[in-house]
């Protein structure tokens, strides 16, 4: 007759893979230094993408206003006449806030 041997149960040490807190806080700052340095860079780039479209869009009114004064042969009426109300008419000073700009 065999012996049975009463198996105990073995207790294997297995290692868990997985990530201490010091890891954690470590990462953690890693990405919080990262973006804070990436913070200013977007900032100045959202700035410069801003003053392009300022430039633009006053680029845009002068076009307009050479475009008026080609076909209509003036300037655009404006508010800056001291004798009165401003008439659409090539007489006179007829010089607007956007001919001013």
């Amino acid at each position: 007759m065999r012996r049975s041997r009463l198996r105990r149960p073995t207790v294997l040490r297995t290692r868990r893979c997985a990530f201490t807190l010091i890891e954690l806080l470590v990462v953690i700052a890693i990405i919080g230094v990262l973006v804070a340095m990436l913070l200013p860079a977007i900032q100045a780039a959202r700035e410069a993408a801003r003053r392009a479209s300022c430039m633009n869009n006053v680029a845009q009114l002068a076009l307009a206003v050479h475009n008026f004064e080609f076909g209509n042969e003036h300037m655009p009426a404006g508010v800056l006449d001291d004798e009165g109300p401003i008439q659409a008419s090539a007489v006179g000073r007829h010089v607007s806030w956007i001919v001013q700009i």
